[in-house]
């Protein structure tokens, strides 16, 4: 939990969106979403994103 509070002060992001990148960096996985802010979070993160745009 330590971790995913530190994470949403990093990226100025809501514990939940924050649990969401901790996951994916957790297990080195993508994220998907849609979310604009989310998307930004995950690019400062490292966090390779899927990309669903044409």
């Amino acid at each position: 939990m330590a971790n995913v509070l530190s994470i949403a002060a990093q990226v100025n992001a809501y514990a939940y969106d924050a649990y969401l990148l901790d996951c994916a960096l957790r297990h080195a996985a993508p994220l998907l979403t849609l979310d604009r802010t989310l998307r930004r979070a995950a690019n400062a993160l490292g966090i390779n994103l899927v990309n669903l745009e044409g």
